[in-house]
């Protein structure tokens, strides 16, 4: 079978790249479902919310990506948005659940997905969860606040 090529790349390759994309993007989304406790389903949820997102900023040190800024769209509040920041360093949404409730909101977890999935197409791995601390503060937070430690 003849493959096309597209410059130096094959057809063939760009198959098999694309397909080790997904599994990193899958990945990842297991691991921040299972830190989360959350269901798979919604983290899926958002990265379909990440696609809606326009991206504002991403912080780059030492050639790595350390944190991405956006505005994402309310899916309740048409013309809504709200703009979350997510880095290593900490996050933060506008929205009321993380405001007042101060929770990962699906705003977050949106903006955490795109994160990924620009650092997949950079650097052809998905990011260090264990890099993210907050994700793990935050876990320990509130099993320490349910009586669960």
């Amino acid at each position: 079978m003849k493959t096309e090529t597209l410059g130096e790349v094959s057809e063939k390759d760009l198959v098999e790249v694309t397909r080790e994309i997904g599994r990193e993007i899958r990945e990842f989304a297991k691991k921040i479902s299972e830190i989360l406790n959350v269901r798979i389903e919604k983290v899926l949820d958002a990265l379909n919310l990440a696609r809606a997102a326009e991206i504002i900023d991403i912080k780059i040190e030492n050639d790595e990506i350390i944190g991405v800024r956006a505005r994402v769209p309310s899916e309740s509040k048409p013309g809504q948005y709200y703009y979350v920041t997510v880095g290593y360093y900490g996050y933060k949404c506008n929205c009321e659940a993380a405001m007042y409730r101060g929770r990962i909101c699906k705003h977050v977890l949106a903006v955490l997905m795109l994160w990924n999935v620009i650092n997949v197409f950079k650097t052809g791995k998905a990011l260090d969860v264990c890099k993210i601390r907050w994700l793990h503060e935050r876990d320990q937070s509130e099993k320490e606040s349910e009586g669960e430690l």
